[in-house]
């Protein structure tokens, strides 16, 4: 049966295996690899007087096309199924075969009655039976395991991406800006030279460069053409290879205004700033013109200077003008830098008065409980000093102030020092009485106080000592002693009780020294008396001891006994008596030791005694030497104080002076309003005259004509016109000599008081006057002021003059047009004259179209803002160099400078760079088009770059047959990184055993065979036999 089991499982077993993978396509996609910059090409845009480019580098990658298939692995197993078949019917014979037996066994009652015959008994067969069922049994389940293993299998392996042959190609994937690019102009040189190479700068970091050719003229040398080949590298590179022959690669030509020496200067007085100047001087350095383009450069940024330093003054930024100052004094002439060097030395005394008299109240109210009183005294002392410059009485009030709280703050630190030598804290004490010293006027008094403190310090100290004398505290009264004498070396006083304390001590070392040796002469006879007792007792002993002896048995042995006892006496007596010397010896040991001790103790007092005397005695000559320093410094302070008092007179006597000049100055200006009123009232009755002439004049012509009179209409006046400027120059300087009567004008559009007009009138004369001193920003300040209070006409021509002098030729044009147009009654040849310089300044303007993106972006032009993008007009700016800034929310502020010539349009974009609040990442996986989501969103398949906001994102990534990943991914402004997502494989249970067809197939045949045994068995079952035991009967019949 073993055999018959082994060769069925043998020959059940797979004959052969073999595996296959099958690929199905889903789909193909392209794949860049290798990204590497390459060129850089420059593309040049049109601009008639700039540079203007962009470098890009043109990015290469490796393109590659590719396909994704789902690979399944295939295995299938060859076996012998007819064996399978012969296994599976006999298990099943046998099976039956076995049930059968065990049933005709069971069921039989001799070996004769079974219908099987196997064996010569039942229980033969029975066993047969079991065997034979066991038998079928164990080769249905060889059948059943030997089909499970025979099954074919398939094992999925995901998604695969394999490449496509042939695919793979080099191109051109991008192109990104190439910032930091050296860009350089090669240009053409003279014959027999090296061409000049210039160089352009380094493109931004969007790749653009904007270069003005006035910029590379001023760098080229004299008469080269604004004309070259764009050429990229280092200048000293390019330089090099230019110098060597090699020939550089031209990625661009450009070419620029042709301009001559007179029309480049004719274009630098038109535009007039201190730069146009000094870039005619540098580009054309031998031409007529050049000494005087230096001139009026400097003549230009004198101006400046001069206009910055008063407007730093009104402002009172000290800082700011004294800058200003340095750059008058390197371009104006001496008068005005003198002018200058007054006005803000006069500025600063000022500022430092008014911030002393600021401080000073404060000062004063924090005085009396300053942590450092020395330092806050000095600095009171030095703002009084400042207040006492410019009001004596205010300062004479703080001085009495300040003696009022120096008073109490002496008394304060006398009190304090007091407590703490009472403390015996001299250190302490001593800073107090210094700091009392140094502020207090009376310095004699504070020594007294100091003397008296110290005296009423030593007195408590020396009673304290005493208490401890009378304790028998010898050390602790000698410290304190010790503790004077370091603060007064010579006091007799402390010596003395010191002596005597150091006297009492000793003694009482001497009487303890006497009482021990007293006590040890006591023990010593107290050992001795107990010695000869002990020596009775001995004796007394030996003679009981004798007369025992002798009765006992004998004079010898008694005598022998009493021999021995005497020996052991001497002997206890010599040890007692070495033992009492020892003692003797250990006592005065003992005593010397104790004199030792206390003999260096003392020496040592006394050098620690010695040591603070001389460290006080360094500490007082150390403190003499200051305070000879700070009466040396006091010395040195008064002296600078009257040398600051001399000159505070000396400036008061200057001031003093000036306002009598002033009062001179206000006397004949009070005289010329005086006359220029007389003269008002004779022009106005000379009118008047002439109105009532001409009235009387019309009222004879309508009564010649029959024509009934009317009333007259009501004329006004105000403050004269300023002279006209000529034609196409300078504007001329303002009327200085008064206010002459003028054409009656229109009355103010509003009600002005008489205080009003008064103010106008000084602020329109003080704009005359800066005006004729080529100051018109503050003319312009000024005259504006004047129309504010009055609004006259007239004063709109001035302001249309200061603004044409500050080359803000729009403003002119608007303010002289709104001249004319609310001035009714103009006499010839005003308007003409006004109209010629709106003509004159119109031809000096040019259209600028100005595009910034995005919109609602706030544009300014030199500073002043024009309004918010898209502009509603085209900006008119004067011929020259302009700065041209756009500013918004969200984005960086740009700022652009152009060259504006006269009648020539021009067009400028701007495209204003966003704040960068996003960051990129990188997102990859080993699982090849794994699907990528942020925050709930796909956003495409691994490998990704992605953009981002800054902050926190969810980010998932899934695969099929993969366990999806999700994690919390924070990004960070600007930031660039990669993350790699693994992903774990989702694993397939194997089928159970139970799911297998096979297994099934085999258990219905075990079943079907265990129906066909019962059914074969219950055929041959007997009937029972019918009937009833009878009685007494033990058997059946």
């Amino acid at each position: 049966m073993v055999s018959l089991v082994s060769v069925a499982l043998v020959g059940c077993l797979p004959v052969s295996k073999s595996t296959r993978n099958h690929d199905t396509f889903v789909r193909a996609f392209d794949v860049e690899t290798g990204r590497s910059p390459g060129e850089v090409r420059v593309e040049l845009a049109s601009a008639p007087d700039r540079i203007v480019l962009s470098a890009e580098s043109v990015v290469t990658c490796t393109r590659e096309r590719k396909k994704l298939v789902k690979r399944t692995r295939e295995t299938e197993r060859t076996t012998n199924h007819g064996l399978h078949g012969v296994v599976y019917v006999l298990g099943a014979l046998a099976a039956v075969t076995g049930g059968a037996l065990i049933y005709d066994a069971e069921t039989s009652a001799t070996a004769e009655d079974r219908r099987f015959q196997v064996g010569s008994e039942v229980e033969t067969g029975r066993l047969v039976g079991i065997t034979t069922a066991a038998a079928g049994g164990l080769l249905l389940l060889v059948g059943i395991t030997s089909s499970v293993a025979a099954m074919d299998s398939e094992k999925s392996l995901g998604d695969v991406e394999e490449p496509m042959p042939g695919s793979r190609t080099l191109a051109e994937c991008d192109r990104e800006p190439a910032p930091n690019t050296e860009i350089a102009l090669l240009m053409a040189g003279a014959p027999g030279q090296l061409p000049p190479i210039i160089a352009l700068g380094r493109t931004d970091a969007g790749g653009k460069l904007d270069v003005a050719w006035s910029d590379v003229l001023a760098k080229a040398p004299p008469g080269a053409r604004a004309e070259g080949e764009i050429v990229i590298g280092s200048i000293d590179a390019l330089r090099g290879d230019v110098a060597i022959g090699k020939q550089l690669k031209g990625l661009g030509r450009v070419s620029g205004p042709v301009i001559d020496v007179e029309a480049a200067w004719a274009s630098a007085v038109a535009t007039g700033t201190a730069e146009a100047y000094l870039a005619f001087h540098v580009r054309f350095p031998t031409s007529s013109h050049a000494a005087e383009a230096l001139d009026r450069a400097r003549a230009a940024k004198a101006r400046i200077a001069l206009a910055q330093l008063d407007e730093a003054l009104v402002a009172n930024k000290l800082d700011l003008a004294g800058e200003a100052l340095v750059t008058l004094r390197a371009n104006g002439d001496p008068a005005t830098i003198a002018t200058a060097q007054a006005r803000l030395d006069t500025a600063r005394r000022i500022s430092q008065t008014a911030n002393a008299r600021e401080k000073l109240p404060k000062l004063l109210a924090a005085l009396e409980a300053a942590a450092d009183p020395v330092a806050a005294f000095t600095e009171a002392k030095i703002m009084l000093e400042a207040v006492r410059e410019v009001d004596a009485a205010e300062a004479a009030r703080a001085q009495v102030q300040l003696d009022g709280i120096r008073k109490k703050v002496v008394a304060r630190l006398i009190r304090e020092g007091d407590e703490a030598f009472k403390r015996r804290d001299f250190a302490a004490g001593g800073k107090q009485f210094d700091a009392a010293t140094s502020i207090t006027l009376d310095v004699a008094a504070v020594a007294r106080a100091r003397t008296a403190a110290l005296a009423t310090s030593t007195k408590l100290a020396l009673s304290e000592g005493r208490k401890h004398v009378r304790a028998k505290r010898y050390e602790e009264a000698i410290a304190i002693a010790d503790v004077l004498l370091v603060q007064a070396p010579g006091n007799k006083v402390v010596i003395d009780e010191r002596t005597r304390w150091v006297t009492a001590r000793d003694r009482v070392s001497v009487a303890a020294e006497a009482q021990a040796a007293r006590e040890a002469a006591k023990a010593d006879a107290q050992a001795a008396r107990e010695a000869a007792k002990a020596d009775a007792q001995a004796a007394r002993e030996a003679a009981k001891a004798d007369k025992e002896a002798a009765k006992a048995g004998g004079q010898e042995s008694a005598r022998a006994a009493r021999e021995q006892q005497l020996a052991a006496a001497a002997e206890r007596k010599a040890r007692e008596q070495a033992e009492r010397d020892a003692l003797q010896a250990t006592a005065a040991q003992r005593l010397e030791a104790q004199r030792q001790q206390e003999a260096a103790a003392k020496a040592a007092r006394e050098a620690a005694v010695q040591q603070k005397i001389d460290e006080r005695r360094l500490r007082e000559e150390a403190a003499k030497a200051e305070r000879d320093a700070a009466q040396e410094a006091r010395r040195v302070a008064i002296e600078e104080k009257r040398l600051a008092a001399e000159a505070a007179a000396a400036q008061r006597r200057a001031d003093y002076v000036a306002k009598k000049q002033n009062a001179e100055q206000e006397r004949l200006a009070k005289e010329a309003e005086k006359a220029y009123k007389r003269a008002e009232q004779e022009a106005k009755r000379a009118e008047d005259a002439r109105q009532r002439a001409e009235e009387l004049r019309r009222k004879a012509e309508n009564a010649r004509a029959g024509i009934p009179s009317g009333p007259l209409p009501a004329v006004g006046s105000g403050i004269a016109d300023a002279p006209q400027p000529p034609r196409g120059g300078r504007p001329t300087k303002p009327d200085v000599s008064g206010i002459p009567p003028a054409a009656p004008m229109p009355l103010p559009t509003m009600p002005t008081s008489a205080s009003d007009i008064a103010e106008a009138r000084v602020h329109f004369q003080q704009g005359v006057a800066l005006y004729g001193t080529g100051d018109y920003a503050a003319a312009l300040v000024e005259f504006e002021a004047s129309y504010r209070m009055n609004r006259q006409p007239f004063v709109l021509k001035n302001i249309g003059l200061a603004q044409k002098g500050l080359f803000r030729y729009s403003e002119a044009i608007a303010t002289f047009e709104k001249y004319l147009s609310s001035s009714t009654k103009l006499t010839p040849p005003d308007p003409g004259q006004t109209q010629q310089l709106i003509i004159d300044m119109k031809a000096l303007l040019a259209d600028v179209t100005l595009t910034v993106t995005p919109d609602g972006a706030q544009v300014s032009v030199d500073g002043r803002v024009v309004g918010l993008t898209p502009l509603p007009n085209v900006l008119q700016l004067a011929t020259g160099t302009h700065s041209v800034e756009a500013s918004a929310e969200g984005y960086e502020p740009a700022k652009r400078d152009i060259m504006v010539s006269a009648g020539v349009p021009l067009t400028l974009e701007m495209a204003l760079k966003r704040i960068p609040t996003t960051g990129k990442v990188r997102i990859t996986s080993p699982i090849a088009r794994a699907t990528v989501s942020i925050d709930g969103k796909p956003v495409g398949t691994v490998p990704i770059e992605l953009e981002l906001e800054s902050g926190g994102h969810r980010l998932e990534v899934s695969a099929p047959n993969h366990k999806p990943h999700s994690t919390e991914l924070v990004i960070l402004v600007g930031q660039e990184r990669e993350i790699g997502v693994p992903l774990a494989r989702v694993v397939v249970a194997k089928k159970p055993w139970y799911m297998n067809k096979y297994v099934w197939a085999g258990a219905a045949a075990v079943v079907v065979g265990g129906v066909i045994i019962g059914a074969t068995a219950g055929g041959g079952t007997e009937a029972p036999i019918d009937g009833t035991l009878g009685g007494g009967s033990s058997g059946v019949p």
